[in-house]
Order: structure tokens, then C-alpha cells, then sequence
């Protein structure tokens, strides 16, 4: 028996706004309405047609509702960003009982962060780039750090053999690439 789970697709979206005044505040603030009728389907069969309505409160005069919207819908991520410094990667969570022993333990979580960021920056192919930027920490820690690798130390030089290959990893060896041009060109 297959299983046929509910789908919510969007059928039609449509944007209102409205100047609203709390009764206990001084100040009138502006409200954009997003109404969005969405089909609900249950494997091929549709059960039935639904309306759902988002209010977003602002005092942003400046912007045309829907470039508003866009504007609040891209600042939504950073939310998730800040979830991912303090659930991820542990930024915000305090292991010792000393104040610059937590200091150092964020700074350190932090450019752990940053440097995920850069090495995404780093990647040429776009689509790459943006999923590792993108991508939660741990998610980048299996893919790209916890990576077996056999390191052999001959005559001259390192030799470091990866165990294990991804699609991952030639994006990893152009990022190294592209640091070591950075580094030599800066000389």
C-alpha cells in the first residue's frame, strides 16, 4: 500500500496593507496583510481549498508592501542562523563557570562559523556555494571536517590520502586552491 501524504501547494497569494493604532500607544504603525489560498491534496486527489492570512506589524513607510515583504521574508534566515550559532554549533551555551573562559568559548564557535561561511564564499560553482553557506553546522562538520584521511609524512613532503570520497571533496581541494592563490598573491 502506498502512502499518500497531504501536500499544502500555493494556488494564489494576495498583499493588503492598513495603518493600525493600538489603543494604549501614542503611535500609528503600519500592517501589511498576506493572504495565501493554498490547495491541500492528499496524494493526487485534492481534499480542499484553504485560506490562510500573515500579519506583519512595521513601522517601515518607505517600501511598497511587497518589496516589504521580500525585505522581512530574507531577514527570516537570520533567525535561523542565530538558532544555528546556539543550538549548532553550541556558540551561546556556557561550559565553564568563568567569564573569559565562555568569552573565548564563543569567539572560537564563532569564527568556526565564520570560517564556514568564507570557505563557502571560496567555492566557484554557485549552486555548491550557496548550499554550504546555507547548510547547518553539523551538517558541514560531517561533510567537510570529519573526513577520514591518511596523512603520510615521506623524504619531502605530506601526502594526505582521503578514505572516503564525496562530492563534497573536490569543492574542498578548490577551496584549498583558491586559499593558496590568496595567500601567495598577497606577497
Amino acid at each position: 500500500m502506498r502512502r499518500e501524504y497531504e501536500t499544502i501547494t500555493q494556488k494564489e497569494r494576495y498583499v493588503g496593507e492598513f495603518r493600525y493604532k493600538p489603543v494604549k500607544c501614542k503611535k500609528e504603525y503600519r500592517v501589511i496583510v498576506l493572504k495565501k489560498i493554498v490547495n491541500v491534496t492528499k496524494g493526487q486527489q485534492l481534499l480542499f481549498e484553504d485560506c490562510r492570512y500573515m500579519f506583519y506589524i512595521t513601522n517601515i513607510y518607505d517600501k511598497s508592501a511587497k518589496n516589504l515583504l521580500h525585505f522581512i521574508h530574507g531577514r527570516c534566515d537570520h533567525e535561523n542562523k542565530i538558532k544555528q550559532l546556539s543550538n549548532g554549533i553550541h556558540a551561546l551555551k556556557m561550559p565553564a563557570a568563568e567569564f573569559k573562559a565562555n568569552w573565548a568559548y564563543m569567539v572560537i564557535c564563532s569564527l568556526a562559523w565564520n570560517l564556514k561561511s568564507w570557505m563557502g564564499l571560496l567555492i566557484p560553482d554557485c549552486v555548491q556555494e550557496n548550499k554550504i553557506i546555507n547548510c547547518e553546522f553539523k551538517s558541514f562538520q560531517n561533510k567537510l571536517i570529519n573526513i577520514p584521511c591518511q596523512i603520510l609524512n615521506t623524504g619531502r613532503k605530506i601526502i594526505y590520502r582521503f578514505l572516503n570520497y564525496n562530492s563534497i571533496i573536490k569543492n574542498l581541494l578548490s577551496v584549498f586552491q583558491a586559499v593558496k592563490r590568496l595567500r601567495f598573491s598577497s606577497t
